[in-house]
């Protein structure tokens, strides 16, 4: 049984069109699958940023929340180390009046 010379054309031609909407689906995907790429590199360069980021951060607040640190401080702001505290009774205290 052999087909006509029309319907050759027909399957001929729906053949093509097929192959060729499967190619231009492949190109897209392919496209599409790049630009994610993309954006996930630079999503995990992100990250990798902000780690370093909260890597510095924690190790400045260790730093600064030091005892050594906070004495230092302190001291540069005036405040004096306690060594050794007094306790003062309330019936030794007067009011002078001038």
């Amino acid at each position: 049984m052999y087909l006509k010379r029309e319907t050759k054309k027909f399957y001929f031609k729906f053949t093509a069109a097929l192959y060729l909407v499967l190619i231009i689906l492949n190109i897209y995907s392919n496209i599409a699958l790049t630009v994610s790429s993309d954006k996930f590199k630079n999503l995990e360069a992100k990250i990798s940023v902000l780690n370093d980021e909260v890597s510095d951060l924690n190790f400045k607040l260790s730093k600064a929340s030091s005892l050594s640190e906070i004495e230092s401080r302190a001291s540069k702001l005036g405040f004096v180390k306690i060594i050794d505290s007094v306790l003062v009774s309330n019936d030794k205290l007067a009011l002078k009046n001038d």
